[in-house]
């Protein structure tokens, strides 16, 4: 949304469609279809239908979304926004037409259609109560379920857009839908992905420029948590970021900034921005009304996805071991970069592996881990009196021999034992 709701009266003549000029676009007599999509017809249905010669409320920014919003418009305005949007709606199955105009009419009074392209007005007919009271028993019972539906498709057609970069279209029908579900189940409300068919919910009903709601909104912690997730182009960086915080919680990320691997700090600081503005980082940002980046940011976004793809096979392994029950652990990002280092991968997986068994990685880990006994190790005679430190020493030559990194900087091979390289080193002494 921009600033506040636009007054379409005082709108360039074309954001206000007539017939005329919608068939003109349309072709004579065109209908809707995906043919007709790829050379840009429009459908009539796309269009929000707004009473003219009335004033539109102007709704500020910041409560757009919100329940104040309603308090700007008068019964008559929304019931005859209810009656043009029903109209277009030539679905009659279930009721849809009812619940395409009541979904359109509480959109409305949310504040959703500032400077949106796809609006024409048309005048409201003269018995338009009379339809109103007609429908007052559908109303009552449907007026709840389209508020809802209006209050957070939209959010979820931006998240999906801005996370994802499409719209609702029949290839992904069956993935948008799901997306769009976790959504609404998330916000307690799941019986939103119910209300319209799939096509006339995702597509037509809100079938707007992309829609941003104040963060200060009485919508959902689930829909204010996705405000800030990264958009489609960004998420290696801000995955990156997410995974690096358990990992440092792990006790692993000092040994990693030892490396030098990866500048880390730019990697959070990258990812601070993106989720401050994740509209500027979106891949086509003019359709939120951003710029591209300029060649400085640009730089730097891009670096820092570099900085990021070092990471991919340490931190996917870490997910694979470490966080394989968590939401975070399913992530997908970071899988795709692992891959082009699979030794890495496989690797820095071992070493998780054994860091879950609690299997020993050094001397100093079997001294101090475990009760010692002096004893046991100044006579070896009575080294079974310590079974515990003989067996954590044990399974720390053990992964010795076998080969498992026992430290990061093994994983990135810049420090290696091996079981041939003390066998050569041993062998070197009785030469001697």
């Amino acid at each position: 949304m921009d600033q506040t709701t636009s007054n379409l009266l005082e709108a360039p003549a074309d954001i206000i469609t007539t017939d005329d000029t919608l068939k003109e676009i349309n072709g004579e007599g065109g209908a809707y279809s995906n043919e007709a999509a790829s050379l840009d017809r429009l459908a009539e249905m796309e269009f929000l239908v707004l009473p003219a010669g009335l004033p539109i409320p102007e709704v500020p920014f910041e409560e757009v979304g919100t329940k104040k919003a309603r308090d700007y418009f008068s019964p008559v305005y929304v019931l005859a926004v209810y009656i043009l949007n029903k109209a277009i709606c030539a679905d009659t199955t279930n009721n849809n037409n009812v619940r395409f105009g009541l979904a359109r009419m509480e959109a409305v009074m949310l504040g959703w259609f500032s400077n949106q392209r796809k609006v024409k007005m048309e005048p409201v007919p003269n018995y338009f109560m009379t339809l109103v009271a007609a429908d007052s028993d559908l109303i009552t019972e449907l007026l709840e379920p389209a508020r809802d539906a209006a209050w957070l498709v939209p959010m979820a057609a931006e998240y999906i857009f801005r996370s994802k970069g499409h719209h609702y279209t029949p290839a992904l029908k069956s993935d948008y839908i799901k997306r769009c579900g976790s959504i609404f189940k998330a916000s307690m409300k799941p019986d939103v992905g119910m209300f319209l068919p799939s096509d006339l919910l995702y597509h037509y009903a809100f079938h707007w420029k992309v829609m941003k709601a104040h963060e200060d909104s009485g919508l959902p912690d689930t829909i204010k948590l996705r405000m800030t997730c990264s958009p489609v182009g960004a998420a290696l960086v801000t995955t990156t970021a997410a995974v690096l915080k358990p990992f440092s919680a792990g006790g692993f990320l000092d040994d990693l900034l030892a490396l030098n691997i990866t500048k880390i700090d730019k990697i959070f600081e990258l990812d601070a921005k993106i989720r401050s503005n994740p509209t500027l980082y979106h891949m086509n940002p003019t359709a939120y009304g951003e710029a591209f980046l300029a060649a400085g940011p640009r730089k730097e976004f891009e670096d820092g996805k570099e900085e990021a793809k070092k990471l991919a096979p340490l931190l996917q392994a870490f997910c694979d071991t470490m966080l394989r029950n968590a939401p975070l652990g399913r992530q997908k990002v970071l899988r795709k970069h692992a891959n082009s280092n699979p030794a890495l991968r496989q690797s820095a997986k071992r070493f998780f592996q054994e860091y879950c068994r609690e299997v020993p990685t050094s001397l100093d880990e079997v001294f101090s881990q475990l009760k010692k006994s002096k004893a046991g190790i100044e006579d070896p005679s009575g080294a079974d009196g310590n079974p515990s430190l003989r067996q954590g020493a044990k399974r720390l030559f053990h992964e010795v021999g076998r080969g498992v990194p026992t430290s990061l900087a093994e994983v990135f091979g810049q420090k290696k034992k091996s079981k041939a390289a003390i066998e050569n080193l041993s062998d070197a002494a009785e030469s001697g």
